[in-house]
This record gives structure tokens, sequence and C-alpha cells, in this order.
């Protein structure tokens, strides 16, 4: 596991939603896990005890994973408000010898139907990305082909790159606001793509640790999915 403070993902296999969580501590020799409730658009995602739910981590051997169940919910001294989680499982490890990903603060605005729907990036790889519909829009699951501007930002890295991209939609989790949308890349320019891949590359050296793997079904199951764990 990460140390205390360490950055997690959350996944909630009922949406498929992918979040960002920080890890408080792990406790009982290990049978609990708590973390700082993950935010989605500022705001702690809500959830009930019994829900079950995934934790995954990275490390120098791979993408670690472990069923959960929530079964409190509390707050801390800051007031921020933290799970508890019952380990219910064995911790399976997926290595590392696949496409990776990595961490992205960026925006996209996907054209598609007619339609202009801005979107915000959650992690990048030389065959796709992973984004998180503003409120307000909406996207079929169907959706197809499409083409997008887009910007790739990382702040702890100090880079920012803006390119033009076909894509299509891999999967989509509900379609709405908040929908978690995997979309692989279609008819990309040879330019474009070393950009992607000298972006990957730099944020993997000076950061290693948001380092994720990219599968297919590896932490979700779902169908068609490119990607699937997000580690930050």
């Amino acid at each position: 596991m990460p140390k205390p403070g360490g950055l997690i993902a959350v996944i909630l296999p009922s949406s498929h939603q992918v979040l960002n969580g920080h890890l408080v501590e792990v406790a009982s020799g290990g049978k609990e896990i708590v973390v700082l409730a993950p935010k989605q658009f500022g705001e702690a995602v809500e959830a009930d005890p019994g829900d079950g739910l995934l934790v995954a981590w990275n490390s120098a051997l791979g993408l670690h994973r472990v069923a959960t169940e929530l079964t409190t919910i509390g707050t801390d001294h800051k007031g921020d408000r933290i799970w508890r989680l019952t380990v219910e499982g064995p911790v399976a490890l997926r290595n590392r010898r696949q496409s990776v990903r990595v961490p992205t603060a960026g925006k996209v605005l996907i054209e598609a139907g007619g339609k202009k729907l801005p979107a915000y990036l959650v992690d990048v790889s030389e065959g796709g990305f992973q984004c998180v519909l503003a409120p307000g829009g909406s996207l079929e699951k169907k959706a197809g082909h499409f083409v997008a501007p887009m910007v790739l930002a990382h702040k702890a890295v100090g880079v920012k790159l803006k390119l033009r991209v076909n894509g299509e939609v891999a999967w989509n989790s509900f379609g709405g606001s908040g929908s978690h949308i995997g979309v692989s890349f279609d008819d990309m320019s040879r330019r474009d793509v070393e950009k992607i891949r000298n972006y990957v590359k730099l944020v993997v050296s000076r950061h290693p640790a948001t380092v994720k793997t990219s599968t297919g079904g590896a932490v979700t199951g779902v169908r068609r999915q490119r990607a699937t764990s997000a580690i930050l």
C-alpha cells in the first residue's frame, strides 16, 4: 500500500466510476483501509455503508487492486469525510507489461453529433484517454467517432500540450454529466502520436508513481474498457 497521504483509486463497480482518493491508514493488521472520501467537482462522493468498492494503487511491481466493503463513514480532525473499508479478499497484482497511462489535468472539447461537450481529462496514453463530462453535458453511449481539441497539462512537470485528435468512445459509464468516458484514438497523425508519447514519457520519468496500466477490463470488467484503472 502507499504511505499515509499517498494517492489511490477508489472504483465504484455500480457506476464504473474511477475516483482519486488519499490513504489515511491501514489498520487491523491490513484488514481495514481508511481513506479520505474521494471528491468530484469539489464535493465528496456519496456512498453508503455496505457498498462494495475496489481500491487500487501502483507500486514498482505493477497495479494492485483489492475488493472492500464500506463499513463506516466519519470525519477527521479537519472535518474532511473519511471512509473505513473492510478488505474482503486477496490483493490482486497485474504487472506493467502493458501500455502506460499518466494523469493529466487538461481539458477536452468533444465535438460529436452537432454538440460541443466540455470534459475534464483524467489520464492519457498513446492509445486514448479517460475524461469526465462537465455538468450539463450528455453523450450517447454509442457516440461513435468524433473530433476533439484537447489540452494536456501536468502542473508538477510543467508541461502544457495542445492538439486536435480523432477518437471513438470505447466505453461510457452512464452518459450524463459526471459520466466517465473512455476514448480510443483513431487516425492520429504521426506528429500527434509522437507528442503524446513524449508527454507520457516525461511524466513517467519525473513521477513514476503515477503510472497506470491499460489492458482492457483489468479493474472494473467493463467491456472494451481500455482505461479501467486510475491511479493518480
